[in-house]
């Protein structure tokens, strides 16, 4: 997990424990666990998740754009996996 996650008291149990909790048979659910994986993979700021809009995502070349605070640019490489309902 990111040191975010580490920092902020949150252990690995917690937060599987959170993402088995989302329901992704539903958009919600798949919101919600989309947004815990951002925070608890990538240790994104909640602030930063807020601010996501889809032109962040470079599916092709497997990235993400993030502007962080003070406007600072940072790309994270992510690994596209396949979509499960």
């Amino acid at each position: 997990m990111a040191r975010s996650v580490a920092a902020a008291g949150v252990t690995a149990n917690v937060v599987g424990r959170l993402l088995r909790g989302c329901d992704r048979r539903t958009l919600i659910g798949r919101r919600d666990h989309a947004i815990l994986l951002l925070l608890a993979r990538l240790g994104l700021r909640a602030g930063e998740v807020a601010r996501l809009e889809l032109a962040a995502f470079d599916w092709r070349a497997g990235e993400l754009v993030v502007h962080g605070k003070a406007g600072a640019l940072r790309v994270f490489r992510c690994r596209v996996t396949s979509v499960r309902g």
